[in-house]
């Protein structure tokens, strides 16, 4: 378990997936906690979803396309390839 905490909240995360290197994991944690307070938690599961997407650009450089790329510049902090 990870535990963050980051403006006075505390947040924990579970690693449930054991591909994921341990820097990965913290990376996007971080990534997760440090936009959650730019875009309300309405929707975490969505921020979740895209922080394995920022993860892949920035670890892997994958390219998803420009409608992606777009999607994660909304936020900050975010390592993006574009074409």
């Amino acid at each position: 378990m990870l535990v963050i905490t980051h403006l006075g909240q505390t947040y924990s995360f579970v690693k449930n997936d054991e591909v994921e290197t341990d820097q990965m994991f913290r990376d996007r944690c971080w990534w997760i906690v440090k936009n959650i307070h730019h875009h309300p938690q309405k929707d975490v599961k969505k921020l979740i979803a895209l922080s394995h997407l920022w993860a892949s650009c920035k670890y892997f450089n994958v390219d998803y396309g420009t409608e992606v790329a777009d999607t994660l510049k909304c936020y900050e902090n975010v390592y993006v390839k574009t074409k």
